[in-house]
């Protein structure tokens, strides 16, 4: 594992911490299942619990003894009320952790609360680990999966271990008030790892094509954020079939005013079909305006450019919409087309209004189509 693998800041937090730790010398083995033994090795140590406590009870479980090498840990994490053994009296230490066992634990252990607004749909209200489920998504120590899964069946690595548990300890990454200077937010509130739009409504009146638009606004919104620019996020909702999120990224709010915004999300709660759109499905979830990656215009002209940062952050927001891969794919079908069609446009003399189709994609369960209008391209994704 090196500096560029997805979880090594946490795990290296955790390292120096003393809640981590390696195996069989220096290696972490961050893809292994981590077994329960070693998840209860980590919460204890990560809650400072003391595992010589007197008042703790002696714990017994017949796959067991008290040689085992994480007994101490185990024994602290059952007095906690953390972890318990299985129907049959079994701890199963040496098995490994499925995802609905650690929403339990780790709600047990950090006292985790409050609702998350979206339903997953592989977990309803009979399972039993629903409600620790829910009360981890609106913690943010995991959300799930991109396509509002949760897989509480499936077991948890140690490098997912160390990452939830870091977020446990540090709250949500996605820390509003840090960047209350550089986010700008109309009509609606930051709460329980989502938005919440017209009057605390989590959801957007009437959506019915897309109903993980909440989640997929606040991933965008979270891969934006920073203290070099800005974003702006407003809802608007004049008459039934444009309401909207807009989610507008730009160097200040000036700019974002002037529609000098590099680029713009727009998560359209009906299906919605602007006259000049020449080809593209009638299901229009998502658009995205792709204005100026150089940033502005007067950087361009004084030889000043911003593109290398601009694009990443176009990149990141759209594996933060559609996941990593999809969103990959789709920004190396869209950038090219955009740096194309931005040559064009610096050799065409005529100020004349025009409309081009530049290609039309599908891409896993999206299509995606492209279009110009003057300098900016407009690019709308449907589901398939």
């Amino acid at each position: 594992m090196n500096s560029t693998y997805w979880a090594f800041e946490e795990i290296q937090y955790l390292l120096n911490q003393g809640i981590a730790e390696a195996l069989k010398g220096n290696n972490y083995y961050p893809n292994e299942n981590i077994t329960r033994a070693k998840a209860a090795r980590m919460l204890v140590k990560a809650l400072k619990l003391n595992i010589n406590n007197p008042k703790y009870k002696d714990v017994h479980f017949p796959d067991m003894a008290k040689d085992h090498p994480d007994y101490d840990y185990i024994q602290a994490a059952v007095n906690e009320g953390i972890f318990k053994g299985d129907d049959s009296g079994k701890f199963g230490p040496d098995k490994p952790l499925t995802r609905a066992q650690m929403a339990k634990v780790l709600v047990e252990a950090f006292h985790l609360k409050s609702d998350y607004p979206v339903d997953f749909k592989d977990v309803n209200a009979k399972f039993w680990a629903y409600s620790y489920i829910d009360k981890l998504a609106a913690s943010e120590v995991t959300n799930g999966y991109m396509d509002l899964t949760f897989k509480p069946n499936h077991y948890v690595t140690r490098a997912q271990m160390a990452a939830f548990i870091y977020r446990a300890l540090t709250g949500s990454p996605f820390k509003v008030e840090k960047y209350k200077d550089h986010l700008s937010f109309e009509t609606f509130q930051v709460k329980n790892g989502a938005f919440y739009f017209d009057n605390m409504n989590p959801k957007l009146p009437g959506s019915k094509i897309n109903p993980y638009i909440q989640r997929q606004i606040y991933s965008v919104v979270q891969s934006l954020v920073d203290t070099r620019y800005y974003t702006k996020v407003s809802y608007n909702s004049s008459n039934a079939a444009e309401s909207r999120v807009a989610i507008q990224f730009g160097r200040n709010p000036a700019f974002i005013a002037k529609a000098n915004y590099n680029f713009s999300f727009l998560m359209w709660d009906q299906a919605y079909q602007k006259p000049h759109y020449s080809n593209h499905s009638d299901k229009i979830v998502i658009s995205l305006f792709i204005n100026r990656l150089w940033d502005d215009y007067h950087n361009r002209i004084k030889g000043e450019y911003a593109e290398t940062y601009i694009k990443d952050k176009l990149k990141n927001s759209l594996a933060a919409l559609f996941g990593q891969g999809t969103g990959e794919k789709v920004f190396a079908y869209v950038y090219p087309l955009y740096h194309s069609h931005q040559e064009f446009w610096m050799n065409y003399n005529s100020l004349e209004t025009f409309m081009k189709n530049l290609g039309t994609k599908k891409i896993d369960n999206l299509q995606v189509n492209v279009e110009a209008f003057q300098s900016e391209i407009i690019v709308t994704f449907s589901y398939r």
